[in-house]
């Protein structure tokens, strides 16, 4: 499929939220009821430069040292299983290494003990004198994007004519938000036909995100594309190093009966490595999801499913779709997850 060039999207001053925060929560939801992304500028603590010193950092380790923190999968002595590192898999479209957290908890934390393994702890790299504090600055970062994400959400609920904490009881206490540093290390030795689109290589293949929203930071990397509905053409994503790139994701999209887009999205290889930052913003695991309505959005009408779901297990059946959890039995940390929830009603 034919795609043009860079396509520019609309940018939101984040910092005119404080005195006329009906226009700003316009303009977010005008985005995401048209081209579906935004990028969020002048955000008060955000600073890109310090995140990519420490990813920089990160992904100039040795192999062997990124490999010992490496997930259960990868690496056996690690009994971390959905936190942490994770290597390249050659031969698949989805061509990234990472290292992801969720919200940061003590060990001593009641979810930890009873073993709800979505809010596990990752393995941490060994820091080096002089090097930077990837531990303080990894997690200073996660509680950031959670309070931006609150901020937009809560302007898109004013923009769709709600109250503004409509929304907030899903986030309450423990989101289960995840903070991603990927790597595409550039051209796999042998990519695998369906990573091909005429002569573009893709590293990450289409798709709409599944959860409520994500914060996207670029750096200065360009290959990110997305999908414009009305030309039915892929289009580049201009990168803005100091601007936070927002879609929302499927269950959104889906509470607001569609009127927000989850927009399709994909990476190609740019002929050169990248790296990015996502912030999946995600409810808590006990929130009931699933055929949920806002109420005053749109209207209660018959849907393919409309029970409600826990997220944690909407989490997790999607999740165990994607290849880096290929080999991960799900099943009993689902059971285990509604003992929990059962136990502590």
């Amino acid at each position: 499929m034919d795609h043009q060039k860079i396509f520019e999207v609309a940018t939101v001053d984040m910092s005119k939220a404080k005195t006329d925060r009906p226009t700003v929560a316009k303009q977010l939801v005008d985005a995401m009821e048209g081209v579906g992304f935004v990028y969020l500028d002048n955000v008060e603590g955000f600073h890109s430069d310090e995140m990519y010193e420490a990813a920089s950092w990160f992904f100039s380790l040795p192999q062997e040292k990124r490999d010992a923190i490496a997930k259960h999968q990868w690496n056996p002595s690690n009994e971390k299983i959905y936190r942490g590192y994770y290597p390249t898999i050659p031969g698949h479209v989805s061509y990234k290494e990472a290292f992801e957290i969720g919200i940061p908890l003590d060990d001593d934390d009641p979810l930890l003990k009873a073993g709800i393994f979505l809010y596990e702890q990752p393995k941490w790299p060994e820091e080096e004198t002089g090097a930077p504090e990837f531990q303080k600055i990894f997690e200073k970062y996660w509680y950031l994007m959670e309070a931006v994400s609150l901020e937009v959400l809560r302007l898109m609920c004013i923009g769709l004519g709600i109250e503004e904490h409509t929304l907030d009881y899903l986030f309450k206490s423990r989101p289960l938000a995840t903070l991603r540093l990927l790597r595409y290390p550039g051209l796999q030795e042998s990519p695998p036909p369906e990573a091909w689109d005429g002569d573009t290589l893709i590293t990450t293949a289409d798709h709409a995100d599944t959860s409520f929203l994500t914060l996207l930071t670029t750096f200065h990397y360009e290959g990110l594309q997305m999908m414009n509905e009305q030309s039915n053409q892929w289009v580049d994503v201009k990168s803005h190093p100091q601007a936070l790139l927002m879609n929302i994701g499927d269950l959104l999209s889906r509470m607001t009966g569609g009127r927000l887009k989850a927009t399709r999205h994909r990476v190609i290889y740019k002929g050169c490595p990248r790296l990015s930052l996502p912030f999946f913003f995600e409810p808590r695991f006990d929130a009931k999801v699933g055929g949920l309505l806002i109420p005053g959005v749109v209207k209660e009408t018959a849907q393919e499913d409309t029970r409600p779901k826990l997220y944690g297990e909407y989490c997790l059946r999607r999740t165990s779709q994607f290849i880096e959890y290929a080999s991960t039995d799900f099943e009993p940390i689902i059971a285990r997850m509604k003992k929990y929830i059962e136990v502590n009603a």
